[in-house]
């Protein structure tokens, strides 16, 4: 009996010992890395941070690209807009030539007739009626000035807006009135020429014979 006890006892302890021996066995396994294992680790930081550097030159490289296309794209909007702002400059000074000479021309046929209206009040016609279109021609000339005037002003004004060919309506608006009061100076001129025509003016003459007497 008592060698059954002590066989017992024994296994007990083989049993705990070997339990003890699996466990510390298995606990240094665990924390030791092997130099093997230590290479792989080095190697796998190695290609992470090679593709972290990969990916950045890609990223930086596609920035870089973004940013040069899109000042390309600005810079040929620019040159667009200050190509379309030449021709547009360029528009108006040969519109604005074009009135100015239109004017000289009218201004011109008023001193022809107005020197002839001179010379028919000195033969003793007073062409009271031509001298009143020729009157009402001058005002229109001076219109037309006035408009001619404004025309440069208003197209710096337009040319420096976001939308230029937006803010040339007024610029249009103001050649358009420059246009229509010239040709209203010239057909008052032309219709006083008709009322100096022979003829025309007996009625004056006479009505200024029968006040004198």
């Amino acid at each position: 009996m008592h060698r059954t006890i002590i066989t017992s006892m024994l296994t007990v302890a083989f049993s705990f010992s070997g339990a003890g021996f699996v466990y510390a066995q298995t606990g240094t396994d665990t924390n030791t890395v092997t130099p093997g294992q230590k290479r792989v680790e080095v190697l796998k930081e190695r290609l992470d941070k090679a593709a972290e550097r990969r990916m950045e030159k890609r990223e930086t490289a596609e920035s870089k690209r973004e940013t040069a296309v899109t000042e390309k794209r600005a810079a040929a909007k620019t040159k667009l807009a200050e190509k379309r702002k030449a021709r547009i400059m360029a528009y108006v000074e040969r519109m604005i030539k074009r009135l100015d000479a239109a004017v000289k021309r009218i201004e011109e046929l008023v001193k022809r007739v107005d020197s002839r209206i001179a010379k028919m009040e000195a033969k003793g016609s007073v062409p009271t009626e031509a001298k009143t279109k020729l009157a009402e021609a001058r005002s229109a000339i001076d219109v037309a000035k006035a408009e001619i005037a404004k025309v440069k002003p208003s197209t710096d004004t337009a040319l420096a807006a976001e939308d230029p060919e937006t803010a040339f309506a007024p610029v249009r608006d103001t050649i358009q009135s420059a246009e229509k009061s010239i040709k209203n100076a010239h057909r008052l001129v032309s219709e006083a020429i008709s009322l100096m025509k022979p003829g025309r003016n007996k009625s004056d003459k006479a009505t200024d014979t029968s006040q004198a007497n």
